[in-house]
């Protein structure tokens, strides 16, 4: 019975040094600010992201509802986004003083002394956050004015890529399995074949072709110049939806084993790269225009 209690005093007595510990830590922790903090920031304030990496970079300007890749007008993911934020709205967890000896050991120097080329930079309007080592347990030494600071670092804030940060959720055309509509096909300025709405539900090769356009999502967005698409014109396919007394004309086309497909009449300049599949179901429908 003794030992019994003996050991019940022991674990409580652990348990108990554990909770003061960890009580003890996450006090000190919660000393530390954020990265937001420390630049004088909140989520709020800011209207531009920049991330730029060696001689590339992409921006992102407050849009609406959303964040914009400012090179395409195009409403970047969400969740990149809060990826960003939540890097940025991390707590410190250690500073260093910015001298050389500690801008060396952190990656932010080589070895003679010149600015390390792995380095890159993210932008917080005009505050300039420089990313320098990130070590094995994904923590990143960040240097901002006088200070190196430590935080939790997330690895695709790295990758600068449009395709990657590009709003993915949210179909170019909005129409559904239950919407009612004709599809035309043509070569760019010339006369079309049309297939009616009854002929896509009672033949399975023409219902392959409708249901491409259902929840069509960009791959990419890439922009292009009037002289650019001048010259692809001629090579492309049209599509026009006849849909609910409209029109939605679009022009499809292959590049580079990329299928490329610009939407008439939206106000952008923007040309989608969208799934192969769509290409390929459009060549197949029948249409011996083609």
């Amino acid at each position: 019975m003794n030992k019994i209690t003996v050991i019940l005093v022991v674990l409580v007595s652990l348990v108990a040094a554990n909770i003061i510990i960890n009580k003890n830590f996450s006090d000190v922790k919660s000393d530390y600010p954020t990265l937001y903090e420390s630049i004088g920031k909140n989520e709020d304030s800011i209207s531009t992201f920049e991330i730029i990496k060696k001689n590339n970079k992409i921006k992102f300007f407050k849009k609406d509802s959303c964040y914009a890749i400012k090179s395409i007008n195009y409403c970047a993911d969400s969740k990149k986004i809060f990826s960003l934020n939540k890097f940025l709205n991390n707590n410190i967890k250690d500073v260093y003083s910015k001298n050389e000896e500690n801008l060396r050991r952190l990656g932010f120097l080589d070895a003679e002394g010149n600015l390390a080329s792995k380095t890159f930079i993210i932008k917080i309007g005009y505050e300039i956050l420089r990313v320098g080592n990130i070590n094995e347990h994904d923590e990143a030494y960040i240097l901002h004015s006088d200070k190196i600071y430590k935080v939790d670092y997330y690895h695709d804030l790295s990758d600068i890529s449009t395709k990657n940060w590009v709003d993915k959720s949210k179909p170019i055309i909005t129409i559904s399995d239950s919407d009612k509509f004709d599809i035309e096909i043509s070569k760019v300025g010339e006369p079309g074949c049309i297939i009616k709405h009854e002929k896509m539900l009672s033949d399975l090769e023409y219902s392959t072709l409708r249901n491409s356009f259902f929840d069509l999502y960009a791959n990419d967005i890439v922009v292009l110049d009037e002289f650019e698409y001048l010259g692809i014109v001629n090579k492309a396919i049209s599509i026009k939806l006849h849909y609910q007394g409209k029109k939605i004309i679009f022009d499809i086309w292959k590049k580079d084993h990329l299928i490329y497909m610009f939407l008439i009449g939206d106000g952008l300049d923007n040309a989608y790269i969208i799934p192969n599949a769509v290409y390929e179901n459009i060549i197949n429908a029948g249409c011996k225009l083609l």
